[in-house]
């Protein structure tokens, strides 16, 4: 659908799919171009979050937490820890794990990362008012969490 005909039809006639998924990569593509300076993409920067929120988290729990398979979380976290910005100790307790932390320069880099994000929400919210920013947020949350436990139930089938 083109921008034009999408800007035309009534958002009750655009499946929620859609406008969910169009906002996720819209939002994804503008994150990209903007953290090319920085060296990560957006999926980088939710370990970034996860890793400094949780200080000392595994790779495990990082994957779990993240909802990211192993195998992909391997792989970010080799390409963070060749750029500085996360490192690996391995942990006293269970010396099969390592424990993850960011670096000084992980730490600069999600301060950076974390200004563009909040620029690019700034600006999508720019003509919304603060009520209608606060019902939109209340719907996306109880739609998440529906949805969050229908692939719990899938899992339990």
């Amino acid at each position: 659908m083109s921008f034009k005909k999408f800007k035309e039809t009534e958002a009750g006639d655009l499946p929620l799919g859609r406008l969910v998924g169009m906002i996720s990569r819209s939002h994804y593509n503008y994150l990209n171009s903007k953290f090319r300076n920085l060296n990560i993409n957006p999926n980088q920067l939710s370990f970034l979050i996860e890793i400094k929120c949780r200080k000392n988290i595994n790779q495990h729990d990082l994957s779990t937490n993240c909802s990211i398979d192993k195998g992909a979380v391997a792989r970010a976290l080799r390409k963070l820890e060749e750029q500085g910005l996360v490192k690996r100790e391995v942990d006293e307790n269970n010396r099969r794990q390592n424990m993850l932390s960011l670096t000084e320069k992980g730490y600069e880099t999600l301060e950076q990362a974390l200004i563009i994000l909040d620029n690019w929400e700034s600006e999508v919210y720019k003509d919304i008012t603060a009520e209608e920013k606060e019902i939109t947020h209340d719907v996306l949350k109880k739609i998440s969490l529906k949805s969050f436990e229908m692939n719990q139930n899938l899992k339990n089938e």
